[in-house]
């Protein structure tokens, strides 16, 4: 019996000590990790936090050997006179159907946005909305672009718009909210966007006014590992700066690293119940702005809100989430605007979710860009009934 409680005793011993060591092992490791920031330099964390592929992107965007060119007015833009498989771009940065022959004397629907807008590059020319949309008689110019957030389409239509005539613009958004409005250095919004590291303007609210930050995208980027001004940018203005912060405080060590990850996890659960009629207050803000152009172009402007497959189509577990999506439409339906909510198009269409939506989620397939042409044909009919 004696021995049986010394053995005991002896492993209580043994565990304890090793408690104690795995302690000190995680406090050291946090220790590393937060007091690393003060000796090592921002480029060697933003090194870390790209990737070779991120680095190598940015050089061909700057040379532009891409589908995109660098842009001071919106960051970037589709590069014209580009032919790629499916993917069809004109002299003016357009991905037009080959039934349209640009003229400027045409009054054209501008469409504006993301590539929800000009379909991605698993559909043709021909089988995007304004494509459709073309087959009612109607001529449009998609000026629809990779990764554009709602800001940087109203900075493109401040210029196109007076270059081609028009009575209508229609202007994607997407998803519950515009995550792209308070973003500046895509990488800090969307770390795996390797192929897309780039810089954009951003608008900021002060005094109840929106005030743009510009970005000189060539200057910026040209070596953004020892641009301090492009950490001197970001540290001031981009709102996903923070989680780059949290990347220097508690990456180099792998206690640390497993903390970031989970509070991320956790951040984005929490984020689910935390939806406020106040987040969309600067989106509103830009949708004004773009009403306001609209009319200084004699133009009637339709937001189009693309929903993706995960808002659509709501699983077994997020029945018991809340809805975002549907949370956002209940706020944007009482805004003095031309909204159109693809997702009520799209279930009014008969389609299978598989029918509407390509394997990312996000991208639609050309039976449900059909779908949606069909309904704003319609809508701009009523429109012009109003006039």
């Amino acid at each position: 019996m004696n021995a049986n409680i010394r053995t005991l005793l002896e492993c209580r011993k043994h565990l304890f000590r090793l408690l104690l060591i795995a302690v000190f092992f995680v406090m050291l490791d946090f220790l590393i990790s937060i007091s690393s920031p003060a000796l090592l330099s921002d480029s060697y964390y933003l090194e870390k936090y790209l990737t070779p592929q991120a680095l190598t992107a940015t050089q061909e965007f700057l040379q532009n050997e891409g589908y995109l060119s660098p842009s001071d007015i919106a960051g970037w833009v589709n590069r014209p006179n580009v032919s790629r498989g499916r993917w069809e771009i004109d002299q003016y940065g357009s991905r037009s159907s080959s039934a349209t022959r640009a003229n400027r004397e045409d009054d054209f629907i501008l469409f504006l946005g993301s590539s929800t807008v000009n379909g991605g590059q698993s559909v043709r020319n021909d089988e995007t909305v304004s494509a459709y949309l073309e087959t009612y008689g109607e001529k449009c110019l998609n000026f629809g672009t990779m990764l554009y957030s709602l800001d940087q389409s109203l900075l493109l239509y401040e210029d196109h718009g007076r270059r081609f005539r028009h009575s209508f613009v229609v202007v994607g958004v997407d998803g519950f909210l515009d995550q792209g409005l308070g973003n500046i250095y895509i990488p800090l919004r969307e770390r795996e966007q390797v192929n897309m590291p780039f810089v954009k303007p951003r608008f900021m609210e002060k005094g109840g006014r929106l005030q743009k930050i510009e970005v000189d995208v060539e200057s910026l980027l040209a070596d953004p590992l020892a641009s301090q001004q492009l950490q001197t940018v970001i540290q001031e203005s981009d709102q996903y700066y923070g989680e780059f912060l949290k990347f220097k405080r508690f990456s180099l060590m792998p206690f640390s690293e497993l903390y970031r990850r989970g509070e991320s996890l956790l951040n984005r659960a929490v984020g689910l119940f935390r939806l406020k009629e106040e987040d969309f207050h600067l989106q509103k803000m830009v949708m004004e702005k773009f009403v306001e152009t609209g009319k200084n172009y004699q133009a009637k402007v339709i937001f189009l809100k693309f929903v993706d497959r995960g808002s659509y189509a709501r699983g077994t577990v997020k029945q018991f989430l809340p809805d975002r999506y549907r949370a956002s439409q209940e706020v944007m339906k009482e805004w003095p605007f031309y909204i159109v909510d693809t997702k009520e198009v799209l279930l009014k269409s008969g389609l299978t979710p598989d029918e509407i939506f390509f394997s990312d989620g996000t991208h639609l397939r050309p039976a449900a860009n059909k779908a949606i042409a069909d309904y704003l044909n319609a809508f701009i009919l009523s429109m012009e009934k109003e006039t």
